[in-house]
């Protein structure tokens, strides 16, 4: 990706904060002015080293519904043509995801079809994830 792609894409964690518990939510925005054919945001989250989720995953993929409907693959992304679109879009830190700090990947995606989905730009930030110390029993 150019300097000048990543010059027209803006992205960030808007609910930064030092830590994140189990449970939290976390708001992300993006955006992107330019050509982009059939785009759509997504946010990579990318575990600690050696760490994986109940379900073996070691990474999770948030993408904005606002520009992807849903994440099949052969689903285009609603960004098409040039382009000024600013959207947020959020991620709740599943209950059991481990401690520790988690790379985000937050990224402007192009669809040209199925496993043909480049990344036009990309910007990277880091959350801490700690447990939460009075998580939610199944009574509430």
């Amino acid at each position: 990706m150019s300097d000048e792609e990543n010059n027209r894409f803006k992205a960030r964690i808007v609910s930064k904060k030092e830590n994140y518990l189990t449970g939290d939510t976390v708001l992300f925005e993006a955006a992107y002015r330019g050509p982009v054919h059939q785009g759509f945001y997504d946010v990579e989250v990318i575990l600690p080293p050696g760490s994986r989720f109940k379900s073996g995953s070691k990474r999770f993929w948030a993408w904005d519904p606002h520009t992807l409907r849903d994440p099949w693959p052969n689903r285009e992304g609603e960004l098409n043509g040039d382009v000024n679109v600013i959207s947020r879009w959020s991620w709740k830190i599943p209950d059991d995801a481990p401690e520790g700090i988690y790379r985000i990947a937050m990224r402007i995606y192009e669809h040209f079809g199925v496993n043909n989905r480049p990344v036009l730009a990309e910007i990277e930030d880091i959350i801490m994830v700690l447990p939460d110390p009075e998580p939610p029993t199944d009574s509430q």
